[in-house]
């Protein structure tokens, strides 16, 4: 009996839902907890946000394993490394974006 894929979503406090499988992973197979802390290291306006052992946290590892995981993953594994890059790079894209588009009001 095959078993259904396990849906990737995490509730945050304000009620809002994260949908992990509405990201672009670039083939890279990660588990839960590696996606959403790439999600709160990479995504400005949270307390996570290029903060490695809260974001690590915040994903679901203990206070003992985000030590760890901030090292092992956020600095060593190149497929998290690279994500992070992409995702920073997407964020940065968008506020760029916006900006212009701001800018393009002004004139």
């Amino acid at each position: 009996k095959k078993m259904a894929k396990e849906k990737y979503t995490d509730t945050l406090p304000d009620g809002s839902i994260i949908d992990l499988d509405a990201y672009d992973w670039g083939g890279v197979k990660l588990l839960k907890r590696q996606k959403l802390l790439i999600i709160w290291y990479t995504t400005p306006g949270q307390n996570g946000y290029k903060n490695p052992t809260v974001a690590a946290q915040k994903a679901g590892y203990s206070t003992k394993t985000s030590y760890v995981a901030k090292h092992k993953l956020i600095r060593e594994c190149p497929a998290v490394v690279n994500l992070i890059k992409k995702f920073t790079d997407e964020q940065i894209a968008q506020i760029l974006e916006h900006i212009k588009s701001e800018l393009n009001c002004l004139v």
